[in-house]
């Protein structure tokens, strides 16, 4: 987080893995990401099945994805 914070270039897309490890879950990253970057965009991404529920509030990138998956749902979310 803290090399987000200080990044100097802007982001457009920011991709979280849903399984994280650490102080916060992927949902807790996207809402502070949120509050520092407003309208920026979150794609969310897992290759577990059981960590998909119905009620996400972000795009979902299901594992395994090539490049050519990722560049078009980024495009498409920041479009």
């Amino acid at each position: 987080m803290s090399l987000f914070e200080s990044a100097e270039h802007t982001f457009k897309v920011v991709v979280i893995d849903i399984v994280m490890l650490g102080r916060i879950n992927s949902y807790e990253l996207a809402a502070e990401i949120e509050k520092l970057r407003p309208g920026i965009k979150i794609i969310l991404t897992t290759g577990l099945d059981k960590y998909i529920v119905e009620e996400i509030n972000y795009p979902l990138l299901k594992k395994p994805y090539s490049i050519y998956e990722l560049l078009l749902l980024a495009n498409r979310v920041v479009s």
